[in-house]
Order: structure tokens, then C-alpha cells, then sequence
């Protein structure tokens, strides 16, 4: 609710009037009043021509910016960032993307360096993390999809504010962001906010005619737009949100970004490289190419006479590090696979096993020469390279699944090629799996930077239907948010990102949780499904938690909670995956989960009383004809994750805000 006391003028000590002006007092007091209202009403609104002007202006002369940033792109990527800008360019920051993953960022005069964690790097370098986390690194493309020191400093804020404001319409709007009453310009889908004559948030399309163009970032993700289906099928591009929060001393937070980029990248000097080019502080990407073993094998064998067969391999590392080998060896007919050791071999040194025999399988037929044809296979397994036992590399090629095939898996630094191999080995457990689906599924959360998620879901071994993972990575975009009144997507065509992710953050932070993603719990006969059900320790159905995920890329937050809502009650079109409508199981804990993102206007980044204003009072109508339903409220929490954070509502909290009385309440 908005706490108008926070902006309301305070009023001075009180003085007695003079008696002989008492009169004319009291008949100008609603004059006055009303002057004052005008006043208030107009403060934040700036004028045109020269009010514009003067906050342009303001915003150019500062020493430094210190902004929040949320990019959104629909086919896959989300990132955060928070930086400070000097005016001659000097940034540091830090970069987080959902669920794990961080980096902080330095830039100067063109050089940028970033010191990544594990998690950060399998995303953009799943080639190299070993050798690239925790150090910093210039890296090979931008670590961030904007080009933050000229867009993000004083001069980069205030012409893109200037584009918005120049030619820009303004827009009436009731919200208040975080806490303080603003005034909008929206132009070309950009939209800037302004409250006491400074910009406090603005925010658009990244597209090629946009004030703030795209770079190509080192993210993971493929090229090009995700199509939305409502009302026509149009291109989304990314969004970005920006976030300028007051700065109270721009001069001291100059002189600190200096001093600590000064530390990361040395100013350029004679004795210095040139801008571009990496400094003893940050060497190149390019250049931490991990030392690794490398194996080839050489196959001795001949054509086999006698009773017994004898063969041979030599192993021989071609790598640029020390390594231990084993081959795994088969002839087939006649020998089933062996293991032999061969030990640690330096790089260009060969070593050949002992003869491995067996007896011929040719079929002994007296007076005739029989021929069976061989064939020979010699495999590589190195601890360094592979993992700590060959045994899951030999299961996934008994099910039809070998990584050898994928150039994808075969490139991957050794940390990430374990989880790739546990992640093929778990989803192919059960019967019926499909060995194409299940390398695909693999395949496309490296190339699409959710090998952080896979790790967290398969390591655990705590997803309920591992089986089903595959559907979902193949489908790794964010959720769709179409008009309710416009075309709705095909299931083929949902994005599951969010879900995903949501699954992976609650068995990090819940040792005990099991979930299950999007599949169907029966219970009485009849199916029930959400997009994540969280099971606690113990059996009892009242400790589940039924999880109902809203992407909102729009203004629609309430159109898409009260889809959540009757998702989680069973009161949406039925479900051909298991044959009714979705629904939480009876018992269980129904939660609504919204995800605010840059497209979705300033509410990606508003506080909880301006969510609240939106809910209790903008939308609070349309919210209640589906919160509160046939006398029963439909959700026990409401959680809304924004820019700002994660902000809860429990039933009663949500009965509060909507002015909710009788059987609801």
C-alpha cells in the first residue's frame, strides 16, 4: 500500500498569527492549499524544453553513475549486473546470473578484465573453466551483453535519456517506484522514469535503432530472436532494465572505481600495452588453454591361424600434460572388453600393453579353412580426462550412448564433461528412454549455458523423474507470456528456463527437498500436475509444496497470477499429458510464482509497497474475481521475484491487501 507520509512536505514549527492579518489568513489557507497541491502534483513532471535539458545535463556532469541491470533475452540468457561508471570510463562491478554463477567486472580506456567462479565460466567457456576461474582474465568477448562503460557512465545515461526524453510522450501513471511518486516518457518502447528531476529507472528493447545497441557477449546461447505468438508472430528481442539508484557522493565513488580498477588494469603508459590488448594483471582468454593429457592408440593385430589370438595396443599421449591411460580393449568376436593398465605416460611418450590373447573364434570344421571376420577396439580412459572410473563411460555405450560421438561432450573441460557423463547416465536409467533425446537434451544445456542447473539436479540425484529432463532441456527458452485473449503456445513451443532453474535453486538450498518437474502425481485415482511439486523429508502430502511459474515479459502481471491461480486449482482447459486439467494434489502447499523480468516494464525492479499498489490497488479487482473463488482463496503464498528481490505473501497477507472479508478471509 503507499505510504503517502513518505513525500508528503513536513510542516514547520507553528507560529501565531499576526491578529491584524488573521483574516486574510484564513481566506487564503484553501488557496493556498490547493497552490500547494499543484505544487506537489507538478514537482516531478519536468517541463519541456529547458526542465528536460537541466536533467540531461545534471546527469552528464556526474563524476560517476552507479546503475543495477537486468537483461532478459526470450531465447535464453538472463543476467544481472551492478556497476559504477566513472566519466572517463573506468567500470567495476559484479555479474551474477540465476541460480550460481558470478563474476566481477573492471574496465579501463578498452580493456576489460573479469575474475569468474566455476559456474560462471561453464556457461560462456565450458572448453576452459579450470583453467580461467578465479583468476582475471581478459576475456575473448564482452562479459556482458551491453557495452557498460559507454553506455552505463554519465554521458551514455544521458543521451539514451535524452533520446527518451527528446522525443518522447509522457506517459500517466499512478505507480510509485520504490517508494517515490515518478513521472514516464515512453518512446519507441522505451520508457524513462523521473522522480525530483532525476532519472531513477529507464528501460526498452535492445534492438539495432535502440539508444542502447547489443554486443556480442560471451554467453552460451544461440543466435537469434525467440517469436511471440500474441496477437501475430513478431520477433523479441531482448529487454534491458536500468536502474539508477541515488548516488550520494558520485566524487568519492569516482575516486574508488580508479583505485580498484588501477589494481586489475594498470593505466596505459609507454610501458604498458595498448588499449585491447591483455596486461600481465589479466591475460588473454586465448591464452589459458587448460594442459591436458591427450591419447592416441595404435592397434597390433594380424590375421589370427592358430588356436589362439594375440593382440596388442600402444597408447601414446599427444597432449602437453602428464596422465594416466588404461585401454579399454575388445575384439569381437572372441573377447569381451578388458581393462589394462598402462600407467602415467609424459607428454610424446607411447607405451604398448602386454599381449592380450583368447581362442579363436573361428568354427573348428575338420578338412575346411573357416573365416570369421574381427574387429578390433581400443578406447582410452584417463582419470584427468574422464572422470574417476571408466564404468560410466562403458554403461552409457552398453545403452547405445557413447560421448565419443559428440564433438559437444568431447570438448568440454574434464570438470564439465563428469557432469555431462552422470547427467546422460541418470536420464537413461529407466526403460524406454531415447538415446537421441537423452544426447540431445545434454547437448543443448552446454550449448545453452545450463550446465550450472544440470550439475545442481543430477548430482543430487533428488529429481523425481529424471526421465522426463530431456523434453525440458531440449526447450530451454523462457516461458512465453502471450495475451490470454490471444493465441496460446503449443506445448512443443513453451519455454521451460525458469523451471528449470527454479528446480535446481531449491536442491541447492534445501538438502532435504525432492521435486518433481512438471509430471504427474496420482493420488485417488486421478492425476494432479504443477510445473515444480517439492517434497519434503517424510510422507506426509500436507509437506509438499505445489510451485505454479509465471514468466511475465509484459505489463500482464495480473492476467498471468490469476492463470497461476487457476492452474493451481484446477480450474484451466485440460492437460493431454495426463488427461485433466492442472491441478495441485489435494493437501498440498499452492504456491504462485511470478518472475518480473526487464520486459516487463518497472515493475522488474519495484519494491514490495509498489507491487503492493499495483496487486491492492491498480489490479485489485481483477485480481480478486480469481484470489478469491466459490468462497475459498486459491493460493497460501504469493512470491514475486523482481530486480529488487524475492517478495512473499502469505493467504492472509494477500486477504489483507485485496480487502478481502468473508469466507475467503
Amino acid at each position: 500500500m503507499i505510504q503517502t507520509h513518505q513525500w508528503m512536505p513536513q510542516p514547520s514549527a507553528p507560529v501565531r498569527p499576526d491578529k491584524r492579518i488573521l483574516v486574510i489568513a484564513a481566506a487564503l489557507a484553501m488557496i493556498c492549499a490547493v497552490a500547494l497541491a499543484l505544487l506537489i502534483t507538478r514537482r516531478n513532471a519536468p517541463g519541456p524544453g529547458n526542465s528536460q535539458q537541466e536533467i540531461v545535463t545534471a546527469l552528464r556532469d556526474q563524476p560517476a553513475t552507479t546503475v543495477q541491470v537486468g537483461w532478459f533475452d526470450p531465447a535464453g540468457s538472463s543476467i544481472t549486473g551492478g556497476f559504477t561508471v566513472t566519466a572517463d570510463g573506468i567500470a567495476s562491478g559484479k555479474i551474477a546470473d540465476p541460480v550460481s554463477g558470478t563474476a566481477h567486472y573492471a574496465a579501463s580506456h578498452g580493456d576489460v578484465a573479469v575474475r569468474g567462479d566455476a559456474a560462471w565460466w561453464s556457461r560462456r567457456a565450458p572448453d576452459q573453466v579450470t583453467s580461467v576461474q578465479k583468476h582475471w582474465v581478459t576475456p575473448a568477448t564482452n562479459p556482458f551483453p551491453m557495452d557498460v562503460p559507454a553506455a552505463l557512465g554519465p554521458a551514455g545515461l544521458a543521451d539514451t535519456v535524452e533520446h527518451i526524453l527528446a522525443g518522447g510522450t509522457p506517459t500517466a501513471t499512478d505507480d510509485t517506484f520504490r517508494g517515490r511518486p515518478v513521472t514516464g516518457f515512453e518512446r519507441d518502447g522505451w520508457t524513462a522514469l523521473l522522480s525530483d528531476r532525476k532519472i531513477v529507472w529507464l528501460g526498452g528493447p535492445v534492438t539495432r535503432t535502440a539508444p542502447i545497441k547489443p554486443v556480442v557477449s560471451s554467453f552460451k546461447i544461440k543466435t537469434g530472436f525467440r517469436y511471440a505468438l500474441s496477437p501475430v508472430a513478431v520477433p523479441e528481442p531482448p529487454y534491458v532494465s536500468i536502474t539508477v539508484p541515488p548516488t550520494p557522493d558520485a566524487g568519492a565513488a569516482a575516486r574508488s572505481t580508479r583505485e580498484a580498477v588501477a589494481k586489475i588494469l594498470p593505466p596505459v603508459t609507454e610501458a604498458t600495452p595498448a588499449a585491447g590488448q591483455a596486461t600481465t594483471a589479466s591475460p588473454a582468454q586465448a591464452a589459458l588453454i587448460p594442459k591436458l593429457p591427450a591419447f592416441e592408440t595404435r592397434i597390433n593385430a594380424t590375421n589370427c591361424s592358430g588356436a589362439t589370438c594375440s593382440w596388442t595396443v600402444t597408447v601414446t599421449n599427444v597432449g602437453d600434460a602428464t596422465g594416466e591411460a588404461s585401454v579399454l580393449a575388445t575384439a569381437s568376436p572372441g573377447m569381451p572388453t578388458r581393462t589394462i593398465p598402462v600407467g602415467k605416460l609424459k607428454p610424446g611418450q607411447s607405451h604398448t600393453t602386454p599381449p592380450m590373447t583368447f581362442a579363436n573364434p573361428a568354427p573348428s570344421i575338420p578338412g575346411k579353412n573357416t573365416q570369421v571376420p574381427l574387429t578390433f577396439t581400443a578406447d582410452v580412459y584417463s582419470p584427468q580426462l574422464n572422470g574417476p572410473s571408466p564404468a560410466a563411460e562403458q554403461r552409457l555405450r552398453n545403452r547405445n550412448l557413447d560421448p565419443a560421438t559428440s564433438n559437444t561432450l568431447s570438448g568440454l573441460d574434464p570438470t564439465q564433461y563428469a557432469t555431462a557423463l552422470k547427467a546422460l547416465d541418470v536420464m537413461s536409467r529407466r526403460p524406454g528412454f531415447n538415446p537421441a533425446q537423452v544426447m540431445s537434451g545434454v547437448e543443448n544445456a552446454i550449448t545453452q549455458g545450463a550446465l550450472p542447473e544440470l550439475q545442481a539436479l543430477i548430482s543430487s540425484g533428488r529429481p523425481e523423474n529424471p526421465q522426463d529432463l530431456p523434453q525440458k532441456l531440449k526447450n530451454l527458452t523462457f516461458e512465453i507470456d502471450p495475451d490470454p485473449a490471444g493465441t496460446q503456445p503449443a506445448a512443443e513451443q513453451i519455454g521451460y528456463r525458469r523451471e528449470i532453474q527454479f528446480a535446481a535453486q531449491t536442491i541447492r538450498t534445501d538438502p532435504t527437498a525432492r521435486v518433481l518437474l512438471d509430471g504427474a502425481e496420482r493420488v485417488g485415482g486421478r492425476n494432479y500436475k504443477v510445473d515444480v511439486l517439492i517434497r519434503k523429508n517424510g510422507s506426509q502430502r500436507s509437506r509438499d509444496v505445489a510451485i505454479q511459474i509465471k514468466t511475465v515479459s509484459s505489463d500482464r502481471l495480473a492476467s498471468n497470477l490469476k492463470t497461476a491461480l487457476k492452474q493451481l486449482n484446477g480450474r484451466s482447459g485440460i492437460d493431454p499429458a495426463i488427461g485433466a486439467p492442472e491441478s495441485a494434489p489435494p493437501g498440498s502447499t499452492r504456491v504462485a510464482l511470478i518472475y518480473l523480468e526487464p520486459a516487463a516494464w518497472s515493475m522488474h525492479a519495484m519494491g514490495r509497497a509498489d507491487l503492493e499498489w499495483v496487486l491492492g490497488r491498480r489490479s485489485r479487482n481483477e485480481v480478486l474475481k480469481d484470489w478469491c473463488f466459490n468462497g475459498k482463496a486459491q493460493a497460501d503464498e504469493v512470491v514475486i521475484v523482481n530486480q529488487a528481490g524475492t517478495h512473499r505473501w502469505t493467504r492472509d497477507q494477500m486477504n489483507t491487501l485485496l480487502r478481502v472479508d468473508g469466507l475467503c478471509a
